[in-house]
């Protein structure tokens, strides 16, 4: 049959990257974090597929293997390097497989490198490139639309987040915006290599402009640095490539007025709140600071992550084990930031976490790579002579000078790497001659000798490696309905699904098994939780908590959930189990003594066993430490309520409402309260809180009108018992009831 010739291979390959091109678009809603780890363990699946029809195109043809160049043997070394700083590393198993949260273990990472192998091997043909550029841009262009109008669109409800900053499918601004620089980039190459179709060339440079302008609508302030590096960096190249002296001097002085532009709004943002008033998009651009809350933060993070290369300077801690990097070396300003800012996996820049992660070997590599590939471009600029051709080169060194740029304040994501190598096998090519790209080998050449046996390795080894993706497809998918369950209260949905989790060998069990302690809490919160639910699950739950301190020793966040499981336990199920919580708990003090998350599980602790005087102290100290955090101050108004203290309780509360009432459970817990107290004034405000939040729940509307009620309101009360049955007609014979207790007919 024709279409299985051994010449039509390389054709399918190429039609199987262009596929895998569009990733962006892909969404798996019922795993952990759809919008990236289930499509990665897919886009695993497929570039497996397509290495096992390379070893069979060469098993079967005369075509060898491309020649290693430079940059290709970097690439190689790179990788080595973080496969030993992963055998070396504090968590091997963590560092190899990734984990759902980020997806970005060595194991993956390897998939990028196989795609790379497959791009230099079978896009040795301009018009392969072009295509692919066609497709990247295509789905950018998509991506893009996307994300402006898919929070308008039922079909994307729930999915692309409605906000004025633009994240689209990739629901991450950052990730959005780090994605979307290649796909613009080559918009405008695209553009410039376009010399007969003016329609084309339209089309082109407007793609570029509406690319550029939804990455700037994501107001991700580390790539608009970058930008402006990668401009000067084009502008000042420019000045050397044209020819018109009259145009240099034009572009010189545009460049200069332009600087002067940006730099008098720059400060005039600083100095003035105009902007902040009017154009907040743009305020917020400019709002490039040190000083701000997420400038303190990252600053706060490329130190601990400093600190950590000390202790581990050649190999590092092991790819993704930043987290416990920053638990050892955590500083308690971070609390200041909110309880979401003590916990972080990722430093929040490319460079400094490849350093504390992967030692001073990996990062000489990867800074190798990069100027290997600006003397690639380099020497094509001197010897081409065609001045589009030059600028074509210059953009993509504009290109490498963003990317990495935005990397410096940022996460390196899924969608990014597969651009980025891409990026690297296209400059490669160009820099590669016709006649190396097209050697080939008879069939006593080496690598026809060698190909069978890789061949049988990989037939061997690609079953197993498919069936692993598969197995981890799986268990994130129990994960998400876990969560949704505990989410919407669903006991009997919840411990079904966790079963499934605990039953599933994965290489991340240890993260699922973290993700089920903060369901439990959530399950709490919710006050649905009993003995039961923990009884069927605790035992394997508490087995993987003991498999990963044994693996990792030195995990704080392992003994931290740990303790809190028994701190459930002993609430619900015996008592006794608090002894084995407070363990866990002091050894995680042990690793991170300054963090304040045990504080907070401690005290639960000590109320649970009576010792009211010891939580009252060791929160109260936190609220003098940190008398302007939501959080100390929300913990310390819980346990006075506990004691009793109901009065100070309120008042704590009060002063931490800006965390607690992210929670609806909180919420509804303050209304109980004001009751309590007969503070309904205070009930009002909160009432409508919750409804902003689920406008068509008649019940809450009919809760709100009785507080009216109490407080003889009338009209207000009318009002809100006529919108409770408009929203649920079923309520209207409990609505007539209560309003002939109050006189009045409806």
């Amino acid at each position: 049959m024709s279409f299985l010739r051994i010449e039509k291979l390389p054709m399918y390959i190429r039609g199987g990257i262009y596929i895998l091109m569009t990733f962006p678009l892909w969404y798996t809603s019922r795993t952990m974090y759809p919008a990236h780890f289930g499509k990665t363990l897919l886009f695993q699946i497929g570039i497996e597929f397509l290495l096992l029809l390379l070893l069979i195109f060469f098993f079967k043809s005369k075509r060898r293997l491309f020649r290693f160049g430079l940059l290709d043997w970097l690439l190689f070394g790179f990788f080595v390097s973080l496969i030993i700083a992963s055998v070396c590393g504090v968590d091997p198993a963590r560092s190899f497989w990734g984990y759902q949260s980020r997806g970005q273990g060595v194991f993956t990472l390897l998939h990028f490198f196989g795609l790379y192998i497959l791009l230099r091997q079978f896009f040795d043909e301009q018009k392969h490139w072009k295509i692919l550029s066609y497709v990247i841009v295509g789905i950018g262009l998509l991506s893009s639309f996307v994300a402006w109008v898919g929070p308008h669109i039922s079909l994307f409800d729930g999915v692309v987040i409605q906000s004025a900053r633009l994240s689209g499918l990739v629901t991450n601004p950052i990730f959005f915006a780090a994605y979307l620089v290649i796909p613009t980039f080559f918009a405008f190459i695209l553009a410039l290599q376009e010399r007969n179709n003016k329609t084309y060339l339209f089309f082109l440079l407007l793609s570029g402009l509406f690319l550029f302008f939804t990455l700037m609508a994501t107001q991700v302030r580390g790539a608009m640095v970058a930008f402006v590096f990668s401009a000067s960096v084009f502008w000042f190249g420019y000045l050397f490539v044209e020819t018109s002296k009259k145009l240099r001097v034009v572009i010189l002085s545009a460049g200069i007025l332009l600087v002067c532009i940006m730099t008098s709004l720059y400060f005039f943002n600083v100095y003035s709140d105009t902007l902040r008033s009017h154009v907040p998009a743009i305020s917020r651009a400019l709002d490039i600071s040190p000083t701000t809350g997420t400038g303190q933060t990252r600053l706060m993070a490329w130190a601990i992550a400093y600190e950590g290369f000390k202790d581990r300077p050649l190999f590092g801690w092991g790819p993704e084990n930043f987290q416990d990097i920053f638990d050892t070396h955590y500083n308690p300003r971070f609390l200041e930031f909110t309880l979401e800012e003590t916990i972080w996996d990722k430093p929040h820049n490319y460079v400094i976490e490849l350093l504390a992660t992967g030692g001073v070997v990996t990062i000489v590599f990867y800074i190798s790579i990069l100027v290997v590939l600006f003397f690639y471009l380099i020497r094509l600029l001197r010897h081409n002579f065609d001045k589009r051709q030059k600028i074509v080169y210059l953009i993509i060194f504009a290109t490498i000078i963003f990317y990495v740029g935005q990397n410096l304040f940022g996460i390196e994501t899924s969608y990014s790497y597969q651009l980025w190598f891409v990026l690297l096998a296209y400059i490669v090519y160009e820099y590669t001659t016709h006649k190396e790209r097209q050697t080939r080998l008879g069939e006593n050449g080496f690598y026809k000798k060698i190909a069978p046996v890789f061949l049988i390795i990989f037939i061997i080894v690609v079953p197993f490696l498919i069936y692993r993706n598969i197995t981890m497809y799986k268990a994130s998918v129990f994960m998400g309905d876990a969560r949704d369950a505990a989410l919407v209260g669903d006991t009997s949905l919840w411990v079904s699904n966790a079963k499934n989790i605990l039953d599933m060998s994965t290489p991340f069990l240890w993260e699922q098994a973290l993700f089920l302690v903060q369901d439990i809490a959530s399950l709490d919160s919710s006050g649905v939780l009993n003995k039961d639910i923990l009884a069927e699950i605790y035992k394997p739950l508490n087995n993987v908590f003991i498999d990963y301190i044994d693996r990792d020793p030195q995990s704080f966040q392992a003994y931290l959930h740990a303790g809190e499981l028994h701190t459930f336990m002993a609430e619900y199920v015996d008592l006794s189990y608090m002894q084995q919580s407070n363990n866990y708990l002091e050894q995680a003090r042990v690793i991170s003594p300054l963090s304040q998350r045990i504080i907070f599980l401690l005290s639960k602790n000590y109320l649970l066993e009576g010792k009211n005087d010891d939580a009252l102290r060791l929160l109260g100290e936190l609220v003098s430490q940190y008398p302007d955090t939501f959080e100390v101050h929300w913990f310390y108004g819980l346990v006075l309520v506990e004691t009793g203290d109901i009065v100070h309780g309120l008042e704590e509360l009060e002063k931490g409402s800006g965390f607690g009432f992210r929670h609806t459970g909180n919420i509804e817990f303050m209304i109980d309260l004001y009751a309590e107290q007969k503070a309904y004034e205070k009930i009002i405000p909160l009432y409508k809180n919750l409804i902003a939040a689920d406008m068509n729940n008649g019940l809450l509307y009919a809760r709100l009108a009785a507080t009216y009620a109490t407080l003889g309101d009338t009209d207000s009360m009318i009002e809100s018992i006529n919108k409770a049955v408009e929203k649920d007609p079923s309520l209207r014979a409990e609505a007539e009831l209560f309003l002939r207790q109050q006189g009045i007919s409806l």
